[in-house]
């Protein structure tokens, strides 16, 4: 018996898939499509941050360069008669003054970040040694014997105090552990 041949609103028909996978289809394509304009407006935020980050840096780097540039023109006019003198010397100038102009210099340029020695802030130019760099010596055997007997009598004060002291002792005689 063939009530009604030709049901269009039936689920799974040809036509009624197709069509729920063209809208499926559409539907992802739309959600990609404002993904992708999320990312980019993220993406223009960004960028718009870093050029005012960089405006800003570069607006503090010339006003720390033109402040460079004014002390070394004051710095010129006033030791002009320095200069002087020393072209009157033939040249033996002044040393100190040209250390303490070098140390000026290279104070500046650290503090800019300009100049940066080999390895500085580490503490092989500090001069300076970690405690898990320096060189443990090996205990002797007296004194090993010494830190033994010392335990023993720790220990045994507190057992005489009536106190349960629980204890690892441990011996290395060659990283000085006791």
């Amino acid at each position: 018996m063939n009530i009604l041949p030709k049901k269009k609103w039936h689920v799974r028909t040809k036509e009624n898939i197709a069509r729920v996978r063209r809208d499926e289809k559409e539907a992802a394509e739309k959600e990609q499509q404002r993904l992708e304009r999320a990312i980019a407006a993220e993406n223009e935020r960004r960028l718009e941050a870093l050029r005012t980050q960089a405006a800003k840096r570069l607006e503090s780097f010339l006003s720390v360069y033109l402040l460079l540039i004014a002390m070394e023109i004051s710095d010129s006019a006033s030791n002009t008669e320095l200069e002087l003198a020393e072209r009157l010397n033939f040249g033996q100038g002044n040393k100190e003054y040209q250390e303490e102009k070098r140390k000026e210099q290279a104070e500046l340029d650290s503090k800019m970040g300009i100049q940066k020695y080999f390895a500085e802030g580490t503490n092989e130019l500090n001069k300076v040694q970690e405690w898990y760099t320096k060189i443990r010596r090996p205990l002797l055997k007296d004194e090993v014997e010494e830190k033994r007997e010392r335990l023993k009598e720790i220990s045994a004060s507190e057992s005489s105090s009536g106190e349960t002291v629980f204890t690892q002792f441990k011996f290395h005689s060659f990283y000085g552990n006791a």
